[in-house]
């Protein structure tokens, strides 16, 4: 039993459980997370869509082997920072503080990267987390909260290869008093009110859909990818798929030249009391007709994602984080003749 519980508080069983960590965590950071299947799908196309969905890595916070990892990861630098705490006071108490203060630091370090680690995973699994998607010109609600979005712009600076180098979102967050922050939105320069942090996501497009009967307008809306619309007395359903801005037909398929919306075409699935109509791609501004029914796609658009999130323990896993320095500092700093005899009698 002592065998086993020393092993788990040993620096090479915490290596290789905190190196898995990191990987799940880069894959968390740069994959976004949490959002609809059909969002993957279009994004990364249909097999690794597909992958990414199905194996979790979706949402790899949330996921069971995570959340096992991380509480292995815990439970060794708990019996770590208990082994540890007893011999460093009895050493302490016989040569004083200073004698012994690289090793407090390490102790310090350790505990500091266990709050880390267990306020980082706590806020993880009870954080506030949507998605909020939007083109210029629209005000979204955050659902569950009392803010909302208003997009004035959305660009993209490219490269001079044509690759994009970063997208902004102009924004204002509003609530029932009006404006409380606005600016521009990049992945690493979020908006922040009342906690929620309001980030740059990721983007797509969108185009307004209108649907008619018998000539007679029933409404409008924003269409993002992997979004519907429906007539629901004649089960009636259209999802758009997919929206090539500068339409080229390739030996792969539909192709877009560029991004610029000089040859808008949409890619959208057509549903009808219960029977696929199959796939269907048209230039934008052309009528769809189904049954007494008209859909019309206009104004399209690039379209921004934002994620909205609230972490109540953020401040704890900073705490945690501070600590981890303080330890460090002391580690690299302070004497070291109390930790290497303390090494040598391991």
């Amino acid at each position: 039993m002592k065998r086993g519980i020393r092993a788990i508080a040993s620096m090479r069983f915490a290596i290789a459980i905190l190196l898995l960590l990191g990987i799940g965590s880069a894959i968390g950071t740069l994959l976004p997370q949490n959002e609809a299947a059909a969002f993957y799908l279009q994004q990364y196309g249909n097999t690794w869509g597909t992958i990414i969905y199905q194996t979790g890595i979706s949402h790899v916070f949330t996921t069971v082997w995570f959340a096992i990892l991380a509480v292995l990861l815990c439970i060794s630098l708990l019996f770590c920072v208990i082994f540890r705490a007893g011999r460093i006071l009895q050493g302490i108490q016989a040569q004083g503080f200073k004698a012994y203060l690289a090793l407090f630091g390490s102790w310090l370090l350790h505990a500091g990267i266990l709050l880390t680690i267990f306020f980082f995973v706590l806020g993880n699994a009870t954080a506030f987390e949507d998605t909020v998607r939007n083109v210029p010109g629209t005000v979204t609600k955050v659902e569950g909260t009392h803010l909302s979005v208003a997009v004035d712009d959305f660009t993209m600076d490219v490269r001079d290869d044509g690759t994009v180098d970063h997208y902004t979102t102009a924004a204002r967050i509003l609530d029932d008093s009006g404006v409380r922050a606005e600016g521009n939105i990049q992945v690493n320069h979020p908006l922040t009110v009342d906690g929620y942090q309001f980030s740059q996501n990721a983007t797509g497009y969108a185009v307004t859909a209108y649907i008619d009967k018998d000539d007679e307008p029933i409404g409008h809306a924003p269409l993002f990818l992997g979004e519907y619309v429906t007539a629901d007395e004649d089960g009636i359903v259209l999802t758009l798929l997919n929206i090539y801005p500068d339409y080229i037909e390739t030996a792969e398929g539909p192709a877009t030249r560029s991004l610029e919306m000089n040859r808008p075409y949409v890619l959208y699935r057509v549903y009808y009391n219960g029977q696929d109509l199959g796939v269907r791609l048209q230039a934008v501004h052309q009528p769809v007709h189904v049954g007494a029914y008209r859909f019309l796609f206009t104004d399209p658009a690039m379209s921004t994602v934002l994620a909205v999130r609230k972490d109540a323990w953020a401040k704890w896993t900073g705490f945690g984080a501070g600590l981890l320095f303080l330890g460090t500092v002391l580690v690299f700093f302070a004497p070291q003749n109390a930790q290497k005899e303390t090494e040598a009698e391991e």
